[in-house]
């Protein structure tokens, strides 16, 4: 990536700060917009890094602005950013179960995207589902190319998808966890051996199994 894209992260939560990270360890400049101080004050200081309660600030020349605020929210912050995004600017929405009619219907004449990442972006291996109403041009193809590629594999899904997405895939790290924590408590009962290392066992055996199945360009049906 010659010219890494300028990005505003709108929320600093938890999505928000691995978003931050992640992007800052990419070579992305990032802009962080609050409207607590104490939050942002919890923010390590970067080179790239802009902390903020400025709107006006934090929305002066970027590419992309991501939202990363709770939904109950979504309505006023988009009627307050509203007058300071450019036309060129694309906003990623990552409040959960905000529809894109519901965005558009505030951000009239702008560029919005539907998103929905998992928590593995934190290591460039993440699952993110994206949506939009309308066709992207080369240049916002390509933003948007630049910044999920550095966070994992993205996959452009028809918007009557996103709730089971965000079911299965967004929420999929945490029930996979779930899985190898009960079978391996249930083998070490079972056999007396450390729950913790039958975990080892079964997370080295899942990663492995992956793997192969990448790199050999193979189905996991094909190995049963």
């Amino acid at each position: 990536m010659n010219n890494p894209s300028k990005i505003t992260i709108i929320g600093a939560g938890r999505l928000g700060c691995v978003l931050m990270s992640r992007l800052l360890s990419q070579g992305f400049s990032c802009s962080v917009l609050e409207h607590r101080q104490e939050n942002l004050d919890r923010l390590e200081d970067h080179p790239q890094l802009t902390k903020t309660l400025d709107i006006e600030i934090a929305l002066r020349h970027v590419d992309c602005v991501m939202v990363c605020i709770k939904p109950q929210g979504i309505q006023d912050l988009l009627v307050k950013i509203k007058p300071f995004l450019r036309e060129e600017t694309i906003l990623i929405s990552m409040a959960a179960g905000v529809s894109l009619a519901r965005l558009n219907a505030i951000l009239t004449n702008h560029l919005v995207i539907r998103a929905m990442p998992n928590i593995p972006i934190k290591m460039g291996e993440g699952t993110i589902a994206w949506c939009a109403q309308t066709c992207l041009d080369d240049m916002h193809a390509q933003t948007l190319d630049d910044i999920f590629s550095h966070l994992g594999q993205s996959f452009q899904i028809d918007e009557s998808q996103m709730a089971l997405f965000t079911a299965v895939v967004g929420s999929g790290p945490a029930f996979f966890s779930q899985l190898i924590v009960s079978l391996s408590e249930q083998l070490a009962s079972r056999y007396g051996l450390k729950s913790e290392e039958v975990s080892h066992w079964l997370c080295s055996m899942c990663a492995g199994t992956l793997a192969m199945t990448s790199a050999e360009d193979l189905s996991l049906q094909s190995i049963i």
